[in-house]
């Protein structure tokens, strides 16, 4: 079973998110800040990283180089879902492998997320 590790600040976004990322059979573990994200980055070894760019008090782009600097991790897609980037989002400005403009579909969400992690 394939992990993802979503964090959002907005509960109810971070609560739908997980599960119907469950529901898709997905081993899904949901945070609500980027305190400890790059230790439940180590400990959970998600197969991809679902991050909203505004994290609280945290940049998503910082954390997203952040995970992709560690030798471990430098390969695990990550996906920055936000309302505040341009209507063309370039993934590569951020540091991560797919942007998500919010509101999003979450049909669209989950083809992405297969994509990526089905990429083997």
């Amino acid at each position: 079973m394939k992990k993802i590790l979503v964090a959002d600040d907005h509960p109810e976004i971070l609560e739908v998110v997980t599960e119907v990322l469950s529901y898709e059979t997905f081993e899904v573990r949901g945070l609500s800040s980027g305190i400890n994200l790059i230790a439940d980055v180590k400990e959970f070894k998600p197969d991809l990283v679902l991050l909203d760019l505004k994290l609280g008090e945290d940049d998503g782009s910082i954390l997203c180089r952040q995970i992709k600097a560690l030798p471990d991790f430098q390969n695990t897609p990550v996906i920055i879902y936000s309302a505040y980037v341009p209507n063309r989002p370039q993934p590569e400005e951020y540091g991560c492998d797919e942007m998500i403009t919010k509101p999003f579909d979450i049909d669209e969400l989950v083809t992405k997320i297969n994509r990526l992690v089905c990429q083997d």
